[in-house]
């Protein structure tokens, strides 16, 4: 696979598992714990975001920001998992404590990311 493959699928992964994700939390069939899982990434969402403005609005070859997909791509899945993980929590039962409870972890899956 060339860099701009794995580059490609990295960011489809990344934008499509995200937006997958928040249509379960539109649709409302896993919105319990979907929410969870979307609080958890938002961090992720909004750097990589960040990252792929000056891409997407000044696009120039060798330009750095299109290696943010590649590089964020092994945090983006850990926290991911770890949002996954914390879904299955039953409390708390409210919907907007739950984004908070996968929002508010989301450094500690990312530091527990360095640790490994």
């Amino acid at each position: 696979m060339s860099d701009s493959q794995f580059t490609v699928a990295a960011a489809l992964f990344e934008v499509g598992t995200t937006a997958m994700i928040l249509l379960c939390v539109i649709a409302g069939y896993m919105r319990h714990k979907a929410v969870v899982v979307l609080g958890a990434l938002t961090p992720a969402i909004l750097v990589l975001a960040y990252l792929a403005y000056p891409q997407l609005t000044e696009p120039a070859p060798g330009n750095m920001a299109s290696a943010s997909w590649v590089m964020g791509f092994g945090a983006y899945v850990a926290i991911l998992i770890g949002g996954i993980v914390l879904s299955f929590i039953p409390r708390p039962a409210h919907l907007p404590s739950r984004y908070l409870l996968g929002f508010a972890l989301a450094p500690v899956l990312f530091g527990l990311l360095q640790i490994v």
